[in-house]
């Protein structure tokens, strides 16, 4: 029977979230495993979850910056997740958020979402990369629907300062 080696990794700096030991870095694999599929699937799950709690804390960001409550998105990185989206719907609501109905739906569904994350260390998963690849497209059409709002409250944000100034001049 052959034996299967691991894969070697690299760990290199990165712009992510800080670590355990306040580093930030990446793994790269420097040679492929066997499984890659498997390999892929657990990817896209990983970089999935972080895009979508990259786009919460830039949300919040926004929105406190345009109440005057500004905060340095390495100050929300350490933040739990549920205490990120918590904040969004507060600022969101302070900041008179047009869709803020909409935004409780993708919040709720945020919060329940954030435990797929763990299938990656799921046995049964290894057999069967599909439920690894509908966490992934959870997290990715969850990010898509945050940064949708968000970009729409820019948006509408923008069009009231243009409508108010019209009338000013």
């Amino acid at each position: 029977m052959a034996m299967m080696s691991k894969p070697a990794v690299l760990l290199r700096p990165d712009n992510g979230n800080p670590g355990a030991h306040g580093f930030r870095a990446s793994i790269t694999v420097l040679r492929s495993s066997a499984n890659n599929r498997r390999s892929e699937d657990i990817r896209r799950v990983v970089d999935g979850y972080r895009r979508l709690r990259d786009t919460v804390c830039r949300f919040l960001s926004m929105l406190a910056d345009s109440l005057g409550d500004a905060q340095p998105l390495e100050a929300l990185s350490s933040r739990s997740f549920d205490e990120l989206i918590a904040s969004v719907i507060e600022h969101a609501r302070a900041a008179d958020f047009r869709r803020i109905d909409e935004l409780l739906i993708v919040a709720e569904e945020a919060r329940l979402a954030k435990h797929r994350r763990n299938i990656v260390f799921m046995h049964d998963a290894a057999r069967d990369g599909t439920a690894m690849r509908d966490a992934a497209l959870v997290f990715e059409y969850l990010d898509a629907r945050f940064a949708g709002l968000c970009v729409d409250h820019l948006m509408d944000v923008r069009s009231r300062l243009a409508h108010a100034n019209a009338y000013l001049d």
